[in-house]
């Protein structure tokens, strides 16, 4: 769900992440602190998602740091690219990101080492 909701808003508001992602330097001191405080309480909620997979058996033995900046890079980047008319739907990009993280053919119930399912990356 996390990476459904976070391409959702990407795409929604395209324009506006597109700024925020790349002209952080531009905005006043007071902006850019308030900005940098919300983005690293988002991060830290990402962290918990990869760390909860990571107790599931997903990740195993990676920087759970690293796991989720490689997430959230791969994520933000979609604004770069993404075109409404374009042959992708966000749904469909999900999911193929969600095999790509997950190593799952059809992105849905997948099961970690330890045999448990999840569903934190299917798009529904």
């Amino acid at each position: 769900m996390a990476i459904s909701n976070h391409l959702i808003l990407l795409t929604e508001y395209i324009d506006n992440v597109n700024i925020y992602l790349n002209e952080i330097r531009s905005l006043s001191k007071k902006n850019r602190s308030i900005y940098l405080r919300k983005r690293k309480r988002y991060e830290k909620d990402f962290i918990k998602i990869v760390m909860e997979m990571k107790r599931k058996g997903h990740f195993e033995g990676l920087d759970t740091r690293i796991v989720t900046f490689g997430i959230l890079g791969m994520l933000n980047w979609v604004v770069k690219w993404y075109r409404k008319e374009g042959g992708l739907t966000v749904k469909k990009i999900g999911n193929i990101f969600g095999e790509i993280i997950m190593g799952s053919k059809d992105g849905k119930n997948i099961k970690s080492r330890r045999g448990e399912n999840h569903n934190l990356v299917k798009m529904e």
